[in-house]
């Protein structure tokens, strides 16, 4: 059975949080925009690693404004690269 996250939401039913699915893409600039579905005022923490196994270094931190949220990084030099997201 899946558990849900469930927000507060004052006056109305409860909504669930949406699970995250990163997107990403490659800009002309050479970097990588990732972007994924966020609910506003929710603290997302984008995470990287050159394995899947870690060690995982945290990125950056963001607060969402919006749905969809996007982030924009640094591409590494050659080999696999991998990104994840972490609720706080």
């Amino acid at each position: 059975q899946r558990s849900t996250n469930l927000r507060p939401t004052p006056g109305a039913p409860n909504e669930p949080t949406p699970q995250p699915r990163l997107a990403g893409k490659v800009t002309t600039d050479g970097s990588l925009t990732l972007t994924w579905p966020s609910v506003s005022g929710i603290r997302y923490r984008m995470q990287e690693s050159d394995n899947l196994t870690g060690p995982w270094r945290t990125l950056s931190e963001v607060v969402a404004t919006g749905n969809p949220t996007a982030l924009k990084v640094t591409l590494p030099g050659a080999g696999q690269h991998y990104y994840r997201l972490v609720l706080p």
